[in-house]
């Protein structure tokens, strides 16, 4: 059994770089990986690299307390 199976996990800044790396961990130990980024490019590159794989993506401001509310609203409602 995986450590993160049946378990969700929001990655900011996955799009690229050490956020994507640690959503390839997070993948890999089971999680389903929600990447919130603003890069749209990247992201889309991110998930045609891991297709099949169990990840998203949602463009997110971090810095906008509104956007994260209702980001994380959303992943709440759907998982």
């Amino acid at each position: 059994m995986k450590r993160l199976e049946n378990k969700v996990a929001i990655i900011t800044g996955g799009a690229d770089g050490l956020g994507k790396a640690g959503a390839i961990k997070f993948i890999a130990e089971g999680a389903k990986v929600i990447i919130w980024d603003l890069n749209e490019k990247k992201a889309a590159e991110t998930l045609a690299e891991l297709s099949g794989k169990s990840i998203e993506f949602m463009k997110v401001n971090t810095a906008d307390f509104s956007e994260v509310e209702n980001a994380t609203a959303k992943v709440i409602s759907k998982y």
